[in-house]
């Protein structure tokens, strides 16, 4: 029936009614009321070598944390190099325990830089580490409930298509009684795509 803008009642239905908006974790985002919504998509688009993949870590460690389930598919990268990338974000975890330069940026009172602040950050733990094992399964354990919302999947590059996609999610629902809340694609151009559509 759909609604008739001159209805009053239907067409302003809409006020008071908030939108639900799973924060990403970014404060400038968060505070703005931008960040994942369900049954929404993100594109997110950037040049070779930016971090994208890293961005999808993120949005996935973000999403876990809020207890959603998410599935976070790799075309790209091997299940287990993704899998690494978690314990990375979740832990700290880094290659050395050479220490690494961040910066505070302090403002004035219109938000204005007014001046950047190095630091010299040691991680809290790396692969070198002789109890890194051991580190990592008692975070894992600490984390019990988080990481079980999550599966990564591994496709060849060129092989996933939407309809695979669609039976894979059939799966996790009926064999796993896993069914996401989020779904990460990384990234979409390596699916297999008709030529002749590929917009769709």
């Amino acid at each position: 029936m759909g609604i008739n803008l001159g209805d009053v009642d239907r067409s302003l239905a809409w006020l008071g009614q908030k939108d639900l908006v799973w924060p990403l974790g970014i404060e400038p985002f968060d505070r703005h009321g931008i960040g994942l919504v369900p049954k929404g998509l993100v594109l997110y688009l950037a040049g070779k070598n930016t971090g994208k993949s890293w961005a999808c870590i993120h949005v996935g460690r973000e999403m876990m944390k809020q207890r959603k389930r998410v599935l976070h598919v790799t075309l790209e990268m091997s299940d287990l190099k993704v899998a690494k990338r978690y314990h990375m974000a979740f832990n700290g975890l880094s290659r050395t325990m050479d220490k690494y330069t961040t910066v505070d940026f302090k403002h004035d009172k219109l938000g204005n830089v007014v001046s950047v602040d190095p630091k010299f950050i040691k991680p809290r733990i790396s692969e070198a580490s002789s109890q890194l094992r051991d580190k990592l399964e008692r975070r894992m354990i600490l984390w019990h409930k988080e990481f079980e919302g999550l599966r990564i999947k591994q496709y060849p590059d060129g092989k996933l298509t939407v309809p695979s996609l669609i039976h894979y999610l059939d799966q996790l629902a009926s064999v796993e009684q896993f069914e996401p809340n989020v779904i990460i694609v990384d990234y979409p151009d390596l699916m297999k795509v008709s030529s002749d559509n590929t917009r769709r």
